[in-house]
């Protein structure tokens, strides 16, 4: 489990840190909470990972065209595969794990309750969509995902 307790999960389908209609919720989430900010940073695996990881800090008024700019650097970030990232804001009441280095990868979104029904309207997910995430989940997380 990447969150504490006293948070709910909601789990989707994941592959890239910053997909455009993802990005643009999580934005729209962030603004509606005040966040000023977003934090990235790449999973080091507890030391496991030797290479410079990617720390960033990010403005949630951000427009996604400014993240895509960076050339080379962007498409590291935001379309390279096999890298996990760790997105939160300053006031901890949310986070997202981006866990795309496996066979089905997962975004794993925590928020406390005081939010969750900003991030619940936010991410909706079809039935479909719910069972189809809850076939791929891994045990621990089918008892704490909120849907």
């Amino acid at each position: 489990m990447v969150f504490t307790s006293g948070y709910e999960l909601h789990v989707s389908i994941g592959g890239c840190l910053f997909v455009q209609e993802e990005f643009e919720r999580l934005q729209q989430c962030t603004q509606i909470i005040a966040e000023k900010s977003l934090f990235v940073i790449e999973n080091t695996f507890g030391g496991r990972v030797k290479e410079p990881i990617f720390r960033m800090k990010f403005p949630t008024d951000i427009w996604r065209g400014e993240l895509t700019s960076g050339n080379f650097a962007s498409a590291i970030l935001l379309e390279m595969p096999h890298k996990e990232y760790f997105v939160f804001g300053e006031s901890g009441s949310w986070g997202r794990y981006v866990a795309n280095d496996y066979e089905f990868p997962l975004d794993v979104l925590g928020f406390r309750r005081e939010s969750a029904s900003i991030f619940r309207d936010k991410f909706r997910l079809t039935e479909a969509e719910a069972h189809e995430i809850g076939q791929l989940l891994p045990p621990a997380y089918r008892n704490e995902r909120s849907g």
